[in-house]
This record gives C-alpha cells, structure tokens and sequence, in this order.
C-alpha cells in the first residue's frame, strides 16, 4: 500500500510540476520496495529521486537518496559501491547538519565498517545526534538498523538495548512495523547467547512468519539460520 501511495504521489507531481512533491512519493516507493527486496524497481525509483533532489539543490535529500542506494548496493552485494554511496552522504550531512537523516546514514555506515571501533564509533555518534534531537525517522529507522549491526556482529547485549529503545520510543503508540522487529531482534539475540528452548524455536518460527507475511524478505536469511541452529 505504501508503494502504491508511493507512485499515485509521484504520478500526480510528475504531472503538474511539482518537483519536490514527485520526489518524496519516489523515495517512499523506493524505500518500500527495498524492503520487500525488489531491488531493480526500488533502483528505478530511487534514481529518480535522488536526480530530483540533486536537480532541487536539497543536500538533506540528496543524502536520503544516497542512503537508499547503499542499501540496494548492500543487498546486491556490492559494499564497495555501497560504502562510496553512503561516505558521500555522510560528507554532506556534516556539511549541512544531521539532524535530518544523520542517524540513518550513520547506521547504514555501521554496517559497512569493518573494524569493530569502527562501527562502534558510527553507532556511539548516531545515538548522540538522537539524544540532541533530530527528524522522527532517525529514530525508527536507526533502531532497526542498529539491531542488526549488533547481530551481524555478535553484540547480543547491544542488538537488546536497541530493541528496548525502539520499544521505548515507540511505546506511546506502538506500530505492528516496530513491534515486529523488536521480536526479531530479541530472539536473535537470546539464540545468539545460547538459548535453544522449545519456547525460542516457537518464536522464531512466528517471526518468520510475520516478516514472511510483511513481505521483508530481506530479514528473513538470519532467522533461518537460527532456526536451522536450534
């Protein structure tokens, strides 16, 4: 729904000129279709987006296209184009302010980084621009991506502390998006620090499910492993 939302925005936009407006419905199909791993679509989407926000002279949105293609480029496999995607958004952020999509693109950046006091420090300064204040979506959007570089990295305490403060931010009105995550990520890290219980492999076959049914496919690899380990 959010993709076809997504494209009737921009069609409308197209059609009358209205640049910005054309723009943000292509980034919203974009993201969405990232997200449900059609890869080739959200490549299409995205490019347009970020021509527009290029063609706007809006560097806050020519970093959130940036950001969009680092993921396509890490779900293709392709981290050296992913990384020069998101050190050109990056270099402009700090140029312009993080306050807009700086948590996210420095999340996206904790992914990619190698070294672990490399992507601790990407981490560590996400969460001080959050703690300053910044843009809502930074913080639904870093949560997530900061449980999942705790998974990659076996940080099992820290993939925890994220899911509490998505839990946190999101407690006033919770979403299903949010909540499901937040059980992904918890029962990765209980298998992560050993639990093998009847009751794990219950959740976790639910959570495949979910993100099954939600169509992120994309989330779906490491519950598989999981279950496969039990």
């Amino acid at each position: 729904e959010a993709c076809e939302d997504g494209w009737a925005a921009a069609e409308m936009a197209q059609k009358t000129g209205q640049n910005r407006a054309e723009m943000l419905g292509r980034f919203i199909a974009g993201y969405m279709l990232i997200e449900q791993g059609q890869l080739g679509s959200a490549r299409k989407e995205t490019d347009r987006g970020l021509y527009l926000a290029r063609r706007l002279g809006s560097g806050n949105f020519v970093t959130e296209g940036l950001c969009f293609l680092a993921l396509i480029e890490i779900a293709e496999d392709r981290m050296d184009e992913a990384k020069a995607c998101i050190n050109q958004a990056l270099d402009i952020l700090r140029d312009v302010g993080m306050t807009f999509f700086g948590p996210i693109a420095l999340g996206i950046a904790a992914r990619l980084a190698d070294e672990p006091t490399e992507w601790v420090a990407f981490l560590e300064e996400a969460e001080q621009v959050l703690k300053s204040g910044c843009v809502s979506h930074n913080y639904f959007l870093f949560y997530r991506d900061g449980i999942e570089t705790a998974l990659d990295h076996r940080d099992w305490p820290r993939a925890e502390r994220y899911c509490d403060a998505l839990e946190n931010y999101t407690s006033g009105e919770p979403l299903p998006w949010s909540d499901l995550f937040i059980r992904r990520g918890r029962a990765l890290a209980r298998h992560g620090l050993g639990d093998r219980s009847p009751q794990l492999a219950t959740e976790l076959e639910q959570v495949a499910v979910a993100v099954k049914e939600a169509g992120f496919v994309g989330h779906l690899s490491a519950i598989a492993e999981a279950r496969t380990a039990m």
